[in-house]
């Protein structure tokens, strides 16, 4: 045989094979999700509410946590159904605080406890009738003194692998963001 003509055979045989290795690499991982997108975090402040709203109560008195986000919103940017894109009936709202918990009596009215360990985790539930993630907890101010706390938390909608979405937010008090009030007896 010819040496021209090996050369031709060989040039073919590492062009084919070329072409078979650069489409088993594009074909490798389909579907595969990028769970590094930045996209899916953002913040959108005042979301969550704590009512009524004062600098003083006194010890027995109700205030209200509560937080409803709409299923379908721009938060992220493009306008996304949430629940359409997770699938999540419950997303986990991680509070930055604990102090208005500890010593006081909670009651869940929409939503769910989070975690026993965790005393600031709650999930807010999925209202198929308003499409919107809805949490309300009233809580019973019995332990007297001073609450001072920061605000900063997330809520996780979290549709399993990288499919999730962060929303990062905080409760509505003042421009500060620091919740200051007193209980009396």
């Amino acid at each position: 045989m010819d040496t021209y003509v090996i050369y031709l055979l060989l040039k073919k045989i590492y062009f084919y094979s070329f072409l078979i290795l650069l489409l088993l690499l594009c074909t490798a991982c389909p579907g595969e999700e990028n769970c590094f997108d930045l996209g899916s975090t953002t913040r959108v402040n005042d979301l969550i509410l704590l009512t009524p709203k004062q600098t003083e109560y006194s010890q027995g008195d109700e205030v209200t946590l509560s937080l409803s986000i709409p299923a379908t919103n721009s938060y992220f940017g493009n306008e996304i159904n949430l629940f359409h894109e997770t699938g999540d009936h419950s997303a986990l709202l991680a509070l930055g605080f604990n102090q208005l918990f500890i010593g006081n009596q909670l009651n869940i009215l929409i939503g769910t406890d989070g975690n026993s360990e965790n005393i600031n985790w709650y999930y807010a539930v999925y209202n198929e009738n308003n499409e919107t993630y809805e949490l309300e907890i009233e809580i019973y101010l019995n332990r007297v003194g001073e609450y001072s706390f920061m605000t900063d938390d997330s809520l996780v909608f979290d549709g399993g692998g990288c499919n999730r979405f962060r929303l990062d937010t905080n409760v509505l008090w003042e421009d500060i963001g620091i919740i200051e009030f007193t209980v009396v007896e």
